[in-house]
């Protein structure tokens, strides 16, 4: 029998190969990433449910006083490590990338970089989720939770701040709570479809035919919760009269919520005075109350909705 406290001792060594699957989202900030383990986690596991990983620095890193605590891991990289806990295996340790074919992030795909070919992420052969190449994409079945952390890691990594994101991601969760691919019929008996429940009106269809548009000219299908993202992006970007300069110039989350609400989302007026004193909208209590939770959940805790 040994002498030695093998919880602490290499003696039941266990090593992995794995692919990270996410990365920034931990808290607090320890540069941990999320891993699917070869082996062990099979397309089934939820990204939620995948366990965080710690991440070895090289001693070229201080390692004290928040020097160092975060790594240079993408999304996608192929990692080598050991479980701290031997044969429990709840604790991995990633000791570092093997090299392999480079392929873009989801996230890239939909951001273009210079000189690259867009790379469509897919149509809904599946119920759950579909593969192409090394991307993957979510089918509209999949659960809020989920969909409002990618959400948030997309809308972060095209430049919008916490703030904003947050704004937008609690109107989404009031429209359709965060399902791409909802259908509902709107008060002029068309429907009204999507994250920001786009409606049908005019003899055109307005901003919904031309979401079905954009999704055409991506070759995706328009149920894409990063497509959906991505348009909205582009709607704020490219048409004034939905507000996104006002929007980006917001102080506070409650400012950014009701302007998103007002401009981009322009529901009803139901009566009764807003906070700021202005016309009160339909479910503007509930809009504030998400984005306020998806802030302090996203910023201080973890990403636990």
């Amino acid at each position: 029998m040994s002498i030695f406290p093998s919880e602490f001792y290499g003696d039941q060594m266990r090593w992995f190969i794995g692919t990270v699957e996410q990365f920034g989202g931990d808290e607090p900030k320890l540069g941990r990433v999320r891993v699917r383990i070869h082996g062990i986690h099979d397309q089934s596991i939820r990204l939620s449910d995948l366990p965080y990983a710690q991440v070895v620095i090289p001693t070229t890193e201080g390692g004290v006083s928040g020097i160092g605590r975060s790594c240079g891991l993408e999304e996608g990289a192929t990692v080598f490590g050991i479980f701290m806990d031997g044969k429990s295996s709840q604790l991995p340790l990633v000791l570092g990338s093997i090299p392999k074919i480079e392929s873009p992030s989801r996230v890239q795909n939909y951001m273009g970089r210079p000189g690259e070919e867009y790379i469509p992420m897919g149509d809904y052969s599946t119920a759950d989720s579909v593969l192409l190449g090394k991307n993957k994409t979510y089918a509209p079945t999949a659960d809020s939770k989920e969909n409002t952390k990618l959400a948030w890691d997309f809308l972060i990594q095209r430049g919008y701040s916490p703030m904003l994101t947050a704004a937008m991601l609690g109107n989404f969760m009031h429209e359709s709570r965060m399902n791409p691919g909802i259908e509902n019929p709107n008060d002029k008996g068309a429907r009204s479809v999507g994250l920001a429940q786009w409606r049908f009106y005019g003899t055109s269809g307005g901003r919904q035919t031309e979401l079905f548009q954009y999704a055409d000219n991506k070759k995706t299908d328009w149920r894409d919760l990063y497509l959906q993202l991505s348009f909205a992006d582009h709607e704020l970007t490219s048409y004034g009269y939905l507000g996104g300069s006002d929007f980006k110039r917001a102080s506070t989350l409650t400012e950014a919520t009701l302007i998103f609400m007002r401009k981009f989302e322009n529901p009803a007026t139901v009566g009764g005075t807003s906070v700021d004193g202005a016309s009160k909208r339909s479910g503007e209590d509930d809009r504030l109350k998400q984005a306020a939770s998806i802030f302090n959940n996203y910023t201080f805790s973890g990403g636990s909705v």
